[in-house]
């Protein structure tokens, strides 16, 4: 594990994030346009909304994600945060007056000039932290791909214990009626041998499904598949596949990335998908790229819509990097567990 969660806000059609953020304030909204691509956006407009998630317990994560400001907004709350049991341990906060501090609870471990961080402008902003107590801890924190705040051989851990065991992404603003737009947001930990550190201004492209490769669900409506599953925002029971038959498979083309990235740091598979009658109920995503196709592990359906996901850091027919080609030429599927 390295890349735990990335989300380019591009899925949601206007409901609420907690669909794909299991720690989210009930008052954020989210878009399908004004992201920093065009494309989807969760936006945040007052003090103490926040998305988030839980993650195993360990010492040292990292999280970034791509932030627009509202000119308006007042500031002097996190952006950035790392918790253990719900209360902070190591955070990022933005100041009035443009610049950042990095925080041990309230104590400030390092802090910017001002003006570092405009409002009306996409940044990137990412944050590692090992939360340890002593002399143990460390962070660091990058703007637009510069370090601008960090400490080492410190206390990182405000609780007293060390340890992380969630972060969230913060509005940053005191005050209402602002809107301060996050998109492409990652967070990772420093495990393994891929995406095991900063990721550095990183773009989160979301392809859809362009033509049937093979089907054995059935569709809601005549036609082919794929046009079921294609949304730009998934659309429920309007439009759909299903099966109740094991081990039957649908697999699709997708679109071209229509880009030459300086790297490919992996592919998520997401599928939006419940069971309709009780019993257990699964499926498993499927990749096919060159020759090789990978099963990835059932996972347990619930009776209302979720999101599933299963994230592939290296293609599974090479073990490299993935290419633009090979993303071009992979097809993707859903299987009934």
């Amino acid at each position: 594990m390295a890349l735990i969660k990335a989300d380019g806000c591009d899925l949601y059609n206007g409901e609420h994030p907690s669909q794909r953020w299991p720690i989210a304030e009930a008052f954020i909204f989210s878009f399908n346009t004004g992201g920093r691509f065009g494309g989807g956006r969760i936006r945040m407009e007052t003090r103490f909304q926040w998305v988030g998630t839980s993650v195993p317990e360990i010492n040292t994560y990292g999280m970034g994600c791509a932030i627009n400001l509202d000119v308006s907004a007042s500031f002097d709350t996190e952006i950035l945060e790392f918790l253990l049991g719900g209360a902070t341990q190591c955070a990022v906060l933005l100041n009035d007056d443009g610049s950042l501090e990095l925080r041990r609870g309230a104590v400030v471990l390092d802090s910017t000039p001002a003006g570092i961080m405009a409002t009306g402008a996409w940044h990137w902003i990412e944050m590692k932290c090992t939360a340890r107590t002593g002399t143990d801890g460390s962070a660091e924190v990058r703007l637009n791909d510069t370090t601008v705040l960090s400490t080492t051989s410190d206390n990182t851990a405000n609780t007293g214990s060390d340890g992380i065991d969630s972060v969230r992404f913060n509005s940053g603003s005191r005050n209402t009626d602002t809107d301060n737009s996050f998109d492409d947001l990652v967070i990772w930990d420093t495990t393994g041998s891929t995406n095991n550190d900063f990721f550095d201004d990183t773009r989160i492209a979301s392809l859809h499904p362009d033509s049937d490769v093979s089907t054995e669900f059935t569709p809601s409506a005549g036609g082919d598949n794929y046009l079921l599953v294609d949304d730009q925002a998934q659309d429920g029971d309007t439009t759909y596949v299903e099966s109740d038959v094991p081990t039957e498979r649908d697999m699709y083309t997708v679109d071209d990335l229509g880009t030459t990235p300086l790297a490919i740091n992996a592919v998520q598979l997401v599928s939006y998908s419940k069971k309709d009658d009780g019993g257990a109920g699964s499926i498993s995503h499927v990749v096919f790229e060159g020759s090789t196709t990978t099963l990835n592990s059932s996972q347990n359906l619930l009776t209302t819509y979720a999101y599933y996901t299963d994230i592939h850091e290296t293609n599974p027919d090479t073990g490299l990097e993935w290419t633009e080609s090979e993303i071009d030429a992979m097809n993707i599927g859903i299987e009934v567990g």
